[in-house]
């Protein structure tokens, strides 16, 4: 990850962290099981040799998030279901151990209150489009859609969703 503070002296971006790298315990144990060829042990951090795209990100209680994206493993991507928290250190999962219930790239996230993310749409596993939302308390999109932007409108909870193609194929929306 990168960051660029705002600022009137118009800052370069510079370098934050690996969020696909988890903390260094995580690390020791990982490379623990790799070597001892342990076969019952699943990483934390299981994309850790591999870059992310796609992804949605937005702030939880003072921590970055980050939610689902692509990974890129060289001849082939994934959609992932992976939610990364920065605690101020590192990117672990040890502590926050959790996953969005639908894989998810190319969607958008908004948060409506401090632990509350909808994640609107998106490209899916099995190469659908999604239309669905992050609950089900939530209406479906009228047409799956991926690629679009969405806001919370001020001093409401309406989520204004914008642009997005409803294929692979599909020109982008208006």
């Amino acid at each position: 990850c990168d960051k660029w503070k705002l600022s009137r002296s118009n800052e370069p971006w510079k370098f934050h962290s690996h969020p696909h790298k988890g903390n260094k315990i995580e690390e020791m144990r990982d490379h623990f099981a790799e070597v001892t060829k342990t076969m019952s042990h699943k990483s934390n951090n299981p994309h850790k040799k591999h870059g992310r795209y796609a992804a949605e990100s937005v702030t939880v209680n003072g921590h970055p998030v980050i939610l689902g994206g692509m990974v890129n493993k060289g001849d082939s991507h994934e959609v992932t279901d992976t939610v990364r928290i920065y605690d101020g250190k590192d990117w672990s999962t040890e502590r926050r151990s959790c996953t969005m219930s639908t894989k998810r790239a190319f969607f958008c996230a908004v948060k409506l209150q401090e632990g509350m993310i909808v994640n609107i749409g998106g490209f899916g596993d099995n190469a659908n489009v999604l239309n669905t939302t992050y609950s089900r308390r939530f209406s479906e999109l009228p047409t799956p859609l991926s690629g679009h932007g969405c806001a919370v409108l001020p001093h409401s909870y309406d989520i204004l969703v914008s642009g997005g193609s409803r294929s692979q194929r599909d020109n982008s929306q208006w």
